[in-house]
């Protein structure tokens, strides 16, 4: 691929033309997986939620995450709720469906822009530089959720670069990850991990994405997952989710 047409992929109607809806429907999923993953944090006293007042998401779409999590009861002094992405498709669609979240078609580098949390979900697995984009993230603020694709696993390895172009042609993944490496880049990066969990997508998440053939290929992950979802992931792969905050 020509290296200038990829630069502007994210911003182009060809992006929009492969990833359809934007995966509104996983939205719910993924807000769930979030708030257990803070829930679990602030029980031990890692995240004073009390104190979350104003949120972002970088790489939004159409908004489906932030619209679950502002009729969420998480935050109670929640007042403000911003969605950042650099594709002007998304964007106009996500103001069209939340009037009442607050979307930029920009980058929000480019802003002075702070906030209490800032959610990251599926998104540095598609930039050039990861470490520079985590550590400038971490400049934003000072607690972090991350949902994290973990495609790096022993049936990708079996099926080859097949499975790994397709990811890249379909949702333009340059990165792809275990929880092993997605862990790492993050602490390598200058985050501590405060909360994280398996997302159990391919189980959990049946409900957006019904077919008896879907149905029939999580069965085997199901029983996986119950003996250790680790190894679950190592072999089949899954999301991996995380609370983290900036060092």
């Amino acid at each position: 691929m020509d290296p200038d047409k990829f630069s502007q992929l994210y911003t182009s109607s060809e992006y929009t033309e492969k990833v359809g809806d934007y995966h509104v429907r996983d939205s719910p999923f993924k807000w769930k997986n979030f708030e257990k993953c803070v829930t679990s944090a602030r029980d031990k006293g890692l995240i004073p939620v009390e104190s979350v007042v104003n949120v972002c998401e970088v790489g939004c779409g159409v908004g489906g995450i932030l619209h679950c999590l502002r009729q969420s009861n998480l935050f109670p002094a929640l007042s403000r709720v911003d969605g950042w992405d650099i594709n002007p498709t998304a964007i106009l669609i996500a103001k069209s469906k939340n009037s009442e979240i607050n979307f930029y078609c920009q980058d929000l580098f480019l802003s002075d822009a702070k906030y209490d949390l800032v959610l990251c979900a599926d998104v540095f697995e598609h930039v050039e530089n990861p470490y520079l984009f985590l550590r400038n993230l971490r400049k934003t603020s000072k607690y972090f959720l991350f949902n994290i694709p973990l495609e790096s696993n022993l049936l990708s390895m079996l099926q080859g670069k097949r499975i790994m172009r397709r990811s890249f042609d379909s949702v333009g993944h340059l990165h792809f990850y275990s929880a092993s490496t997605a862990e790492l880049i993050l602490e390598v990066s200058g985050y501590r991990l405060l909360s994280k969990r398996f997302a159990f997508d391919r189980t959990g998440n049946l409900s957006a994405y019904p077919s008896l053939k879907q149905t029939i290929a999580a069965a085997p992950q199901f029983l996986l997952e119950k003996l250790s979802p680790y190894l679950s992931s190592v072999i089949m792969g899954d999301h991996l989710v995380v609370l983290a905050s900036s060092l």
